[in-house]
């Protein structure tokens, strides 16, 4: 298996007993998060190999997807402790992009988004704080979905920070957002209420590249026949102050776990997660006190922009993937840029899937919806309408 997508993983799957169930004969990998007995879990860094002990259980996500025939492949490369978004930061052999290897994958799941694009596995099972799923489904041109928070329980993962993590999946086939969903997602529910009307969030259209624009807007016009479509602006939302917000919140939560570990064992890091460690260890108790209530006044204004009977559409990312050889000049410019459109699902716990755009298009890039709480179901039945 190419070194630069899977990690060494000592363990034998097959050893891992599987039943029979709705994805019998599917194969899946799982981010180098994720909890799997006898594995050693380096968290996209090379160094921390050495300070963790093998795993001595399997996260129960793992178990339950065996458990319905599903067949795990392999071990997921990842950005180094899943603090970033270009898919090109982790200390082992960097994941390629299966569009155009020169070309980011996006991150932190990008060795997920290429065990996937590479058709080494049907879907592959990640992380997204802040766009870590989101971001790679985008530049790799796949399906990636961000629960709501909290719908997939989280233990026996790594975390970043814990009022923003969630777990997602990335696959190229529609049919397994809906055949995952059943497993992983709690009380799922395939009867939930018909999206009556998409909002069409213009403020961020008009943040991102002439392209995307264009093919977003030809796109948008063919949900027509699916519902009524309305253009809002979210111009009362001041998105630079979210952002902060944001950064501040899984800042401080990161530096209560994994800023502590990586400090306590003195781990050597790239140097832009670096700048990020040390920002997060920057952080006071009252700055973080307050975001937290401006946390708050965000998701009421989102609530109330969009309500329960319909979905936000927005471009995952204000660009398409962009070149490796460039992207160190561009990086504080792109994680401020991407932010804006990431940090509406992390702030408010929405759910939030990404759809490919066609290959033949010029670069890579995604579309999203955005739903509202738990209606996880919506979205998924809306992409089935549209794919399948």
């Amino acid at each position: 298996m190419p070194s630069n997508i899977f990690v060494e993983c000592n363990v034998n799957f097959n050893e891992f007993p599987t039943k029979s169930g709705i994805l019998d004969n599917y194969t899946f990998s799982i981010k180098d998060l994720f909890d799997l007995k006898g594995h050693v879990k380096s968290n996209g860094h090379k160094g921390s190999l050495a300070k963790f002990e093998p795993c001595n259980k399997t996260s129960p996500v793992i178990t339950s997807l065996l458990n319905e025939g599903a067949k795990l492949i392999g071990v997921t490369n990842c950005d180094e402790f899943f603090y970033s978004l270009t898919g090109i930061e982790s200390s082992f052999q960097q994941p390629k992009n299966w569009i155009n290897e020169k070309l980011v994958p996006g991150g932190s799941s990008s060795g997920a988004a290429s065990s996937v694009g590479y058709d080494l596995v049907d879907f592959a099972l990640g992380s997204d704080t802040g766009g870590s799923i989101r971001v790679p489904a985008s530049f790799c041109s796949m399906f990636g979905i961000r629960p709501t928070h909290g719908r997939i329980p989280t233990n026996g993962v790594t975390a970043l920070a814990p009022s923003l993590d969630t777990l997602g999946w990335l696959t190229k086939k529609p049919e397994l957002l809906a055949k995952v969903g059943k497993i992983l997602l709690k009380n799922y529910c395939s009867k939930n209420n018909k999206i009556e009307r998409f909002i069409v969030v213009d403020d961020l259209f008009k943040h991102c590249t002439k392209e995307i624009y264009t093919a977003s807007r030809k796109w948008i016009k063919s949900l027509e026949s699916y519902g009524d479509i309305q253009v809002k602006s979210f111009s009362k939302i001041n998105f630079e102050s979210a952002i902060m917000d944001f950064q501040i919140i899984q800042g401080w939560e990161a530096k209560k776990g994994i800023v502590k570990f990586i400090k306590n064992n003195d781990l050597k890091l790239r140097q832009n997660i670096q700048e990020r460690i040390n920002f997060a260890d920057s952080i006071t108790e009252t700055e973080y006190k307050r975001s937290a209530k401006n946390r708050n006044i965000f998701k009421q204004s989102i609530d109330s922009l969009i309500e329960d009977d319909c979905v936000a559409i927005f471009p995952t990312t204000p660009m398409p993937a962009l070149n490796k050889g460039k992207i160190n000049q561009e990086l504080t410019l792109f994680r401020k840029k991407i932010h804006n459109f990431t940090c509406i699902a992390g702030l408010t716990g929405r759910p939030q899937i990404s759809l490919p755009f066609s290959l033949s298009l010029p670069l890579p890039f995604g579309i999203s919806i955005l739903g509202g709480l738990n209606r996880d179901e919506q979205l998924i039945s809306l992409i089935e309408e549209i794919y399948l």
